[in-house]
């Protein structure tokens, strides 16, 4: 495994790594003790045989046996790291996946709180208009009334002043005085006392 891939490696993925590979050091150091003790017994048995002959052959075995431990480890090694960049990348795929997934809830999400708001807008005008249409007929209603009101208020103030007219000044001599059609009713009152004190 190169060191970019290594630096690509998660701290808990680089933690493994290496206590797999402790583990693995741990057993080869045993193997490797065992080996040199069966070494040092074979060499005390060379010793003993005084031949030769027999030393180089055991001494090849235990060279053979520490190569074929060194290609165990190197192995496993790499198929750790192989196992460990496996992970990895579809580690990297679900997070990818997880993401595309997130996003498109939130734009589902987004358009659907746009809709609701949308919606609530077009009601809160539609209730606007339906309160201004009902305050408007209820100001003409009452415009209506008032101006009858004052219209008949004003009719019978009307009447009043005629009959005082015509009561103060006798009776026909003071009509073509006191007409009092097309004068305003305060002008009217102004009129007839003014009148009167003449």
């Amino acid at each position: 495994m190169t060191d970019k891939e290594l630096s690509r490696l998660r701290r808990t993925e680089l933690l493994e790594l290496l206590i797999a590979q402790g583990k693995e050091n741990v057993a080869l150091q045993k193997k490797l003790e065992e080996a040199e003790r069966a070494a040092q017994n074979r060499e005390m048995t060379i010793r003993e045989a005084g031949s030769m002959a027999d030393a180089a052959v055991e001494i090849n075995d235990l060279i053979g046996t520490a190569q074929r431990s060194v290609d165990l480890y190197t192995e496993n090694v790499y198929r750790v790291c192989r196992e460990q960049e496996a992970r990895a990348e579809q580690l990297v795929s679900e997070a990818q996946a997880y993401a595309e997934k997130l996003v498109a809830e939130a734009q589902t999400n987004a358009g659907k709180m746009l809709a609701d708001a949308e919606e609530r807008v077009d009601m809160l005008m539609d209730g606007a208009r339906e309160s201004a249409l009902t305050i408007l007929h209820d100001a003409q209603a009452e415009a209506k009334r008032i101006i009858t009101e004052a219209e008949s208020h004003a009719a019978r103030l009307q009447r009043e002043a005629e009959q005082d007219a015509a009561l103060c000044c006798g009776q026909a001599d003071c009509e073509d005085e006191y007409e009092t059609d097309a004068v305003p009713e305060g002008e009217q009152r102004r009129g007839f006392w003014k009148r009167r004190k003449a």
